[in-house]
């Protein structure tokens, strides 16, 4: 018995006579379809990491421009507690100098400080009257304020202000205030932006605050920015009334459309202040020029792969494939420069340098040898830090060396603060600081930094801490720094010495205030410490402790004898005559000394001290006595 036989439908002769042909053209059209959903997702990326980099690049503007303004609060409130308590009447002086000290070392085209009644004095002797204010009434309920002014009283035209409370026993005393020109603040929004890109800040209802410089930017005269957008042909259905309730909702908002027959991308992102937007404009050439070039290099292999074989196919999917590695590569790239602009953006305004550790280089811009007066001292990375840089001072070496091993460790960014030499000879003092760049796996490929001038603030921080730990009538050490200093010398460098401390008060001093007047008093004090500025040396410590008493720490004295020597020495130096051309008094002091030999703190010294100058007051003034154990 055989087996049946199955008949089955025979193949068309046509499809047996195309089949190599039918397969091949089947896989093109496949490829060539999924190349063509390929580049449609690529170019839709392409748009979303655009306005995804816009918002970013906003949010880092936002970042920059917070960090200026917080810089700015920090100069208000710096002068704000300088100046707490004093009376714009009758300080009118100190406030006018003191305002111009700090606008010196700030951006403000005005500073001003106002009393509790609103009644205000400008950094030019000015007068005016700002109770009334908005800016004012924030600063006497303890805020700080940013406002814009549309018609300013100390100049013409709108600006902006910025304001800090003035505290005094805990409570707001006045309001200082900062007056800036809307040009100013737009040029610091739009210094770091391309020629093609500009920013402006608006409030949450569309009002422009401050405008963009350029005269053919679109929106260049324009008071409110929906009120624009609403004769504008925006895209994807979003109209100025939806951008008004996202604006409202504080929201970050990116849009696009055609406005004065040119498309432009905007990105608005909460500046975090009364309720103001940061917005960037930029074209939108700057989108449609990468997908144009993502399509022109796809029609040709398209094109191509329709004709060709499965081959060209394979080779397309390749070449392809190594197009995207391409793509990723440059991607990295621009992620590098965006990284770097970022920290540049930062460190514009000093002396920039840039190392690569790699090829061991370091390099200066321009303005080192504008500020310092010639060229770098080191040219290689290898060599900061370690290596004698000519313009730095010597006592400042272990600051220097101390930066250089941070850096050379790895660690991803320090600062130190110490003094260059100009080749004119006058010390600079400024703040170093760098900062590592690393690729995307982590590993740092260059280092950036700057070099800035803290020369002003310096010395103006040194005098201010001067002034506090100083006696104002006679320029001696204060009660409180005197003791501070004291008990830290005898528990450090001075604790294994002889030293002497010798305190002394003026005899009868309330008898020559009552006759002599107060004026020939405060005389008699100046003169007092003018004696003992000569009599001791400038490593010993001269102090006024309070009303007619001062105080001298004698550092290595050597014994108990030469400080007797010094007693009876202040004592015949200051013995003088006072005359006010009514009457004259004798000026003459008691002084009472205790001896330091390697034991005890500064407490017990006084207090042996003491109890000398009360016996020598007891035996009938115009003497010294030295304590004996």
């Amino acid at each position: 018995m055989t087996a049946p036989v199955v008949k089955g439908r025979k193949i068309p002769d046509w499809c047996n006579r195309y089949i190599d042909v039918i397969i091949p053209v089947i896989l093109v059209a496949a490829v060539l379809g999924g190349l063509w959903w390929y580049a449609d997702i690529t170019v839709d990326n392409v748009e979303e990491q655009t306005y995804s980099s816009l918002l970013e690049a906003a949010a880092g503007q936002r970042s920059a421009f917070q960090a200026k303004l917080d810089g700015l609060y920090f100069t208000l409130e710096g002068c704000a507690k300088h100046l707490a308590g004093a009376d714009v009447q009758q300080d009118r002086e100190h406030i006018v100098s003191t305002l111009n000290d700090f606008a010196l070392v700030s951006a403000f085209y005005n500073m001003c400080l106002a009393d509790g009644q609103g009644n205000t004095i400008t950094n030019g002797n000015d007068t005016v009257y700002v109770g009334d204010r908005d800016y004012f009434a924030a600063g006497l309920r303890g805020q700080r304020a940013l406002s814009r002014v549309e018609s300013a009283r100390i100049l013409n035209g709108p600006r902006i202000v910025l304001s800090v409370p003035v505290w005094l026993d805990g409570k707001p005393a006045g309001v200082l205030f900062g007056v800036f020109e809307l040009a100013r603040l737009a040029k610091l929004l739009n210094e770091n932006n391309s020629n093609a890109v500009f920013s402006f800040v608006c409030d949450s209802e569309g009002d422009i605050i401050i405008g963009p410089l350029d005269q053919d930017a679109p929106i260049y005269g324009e008071t409110n920015i929906l009120a624009y957008l609403s004769h504008c042909a925006l895209a994807e259905g979003m109209t100025a009334e939806a951008l008004g309730r996202a604006l409202a909702a504080g929201d970050n908002v990116t849009v696009s459309g055609n406005c004065s027959n040119s498309d432009s991308y905007a990105t608005f992102v909460p500046l975090g202040l009364n309720g103001w937007y940061i917005v960037n404009v930029a074209p939108a050439s700057l989108v449609e020029a990468r997908s144009l070039e993502l399509s022109r290099r796809f029609s040709p292999p398209m094109a191509v792969v329709a004709g060709a074989s499965l081959l060209l196919v394979l080779f397309i999917f390749l070449r392809e494939r190594n197009l995207a590695r391409r793509r990723a590569e440059e991607h990295e790239r621009l992620r590098r420069s965006e990284e770097m602009y970022r920290c540049v953006e930062e460190m514009s305004d000093n002396v920039l340098f840039e190392g690569d550790p790699l090829a061991n280089t370091l390099h200066y811009n321009k303005k080192f040898s504008q500020i310092f007066g010639g060229g770098p001292g080191i040219n290689r990375l290898s060599e900061f830090g370690s290596a004698v840089d000519p313009y730095i001072y010597a006592e400042d070496y272990p600051v220097w060396q101390e930066l250089g091993r941070s850096l050379h460790k790895g660690r991803l960014s320090g600062q130190a603060e110490l003094r260059y030499r100009h080749a004119g000879g006058q010390s600079i003092w400024c703040r170093v600081e760098y900062v590592y760049l690393c690729d995307r796996l982590g590993y740092p490929y260059r280092v950036v930094g700057k070099i800035s001038n803290i020369d002003v603030q310096k010395r103006l921080l040194t005098k201010l801490q001067d002034e506090a730990q100083s006696d104002s009538l006679t320029g001696l050490l204060n009660h409180g720094s005197f003791f501070v200093q004291a008990e830290e010398f005898l528990r450090g460098p001075g604790a294994r010495g002889r030293h002497g401390l010798l305190i002394l008060d003026v005899d009868d001093f309330k008898r020559i205030n009552d006759t002599l007047g107060h004026y020939v008093g405060d005389q008699a004090l100046q003169q007092v410490a003018q004696g003992l500025k000569a009599l001791f040396r400038s490593t010993d410590m001269l102090c006024r402790l309070g009303g007619d008493e001062f105080a001298v720490l004698v550092k290595e004295i050597g014994g108990g004898a030469a400080l007797e020597d010094k007693a009876r020495e202040i004592v015949g130096t200051i013995f003088s005559t006072l005359d006010n051309g009514a009457g004259q008094l004798s000026l003459s002091v008691s002084v009472g000394g205790a001896f330091f030999d390697r034991q005890g703190n500064i407490q017990e010294l006084y207090r042996n001290a003491d109890r000398a100058l009360y016996d020598a007051k007891g035996r009938g003034k115009n003497r010294y006595m030295v304590h004996k154990d």
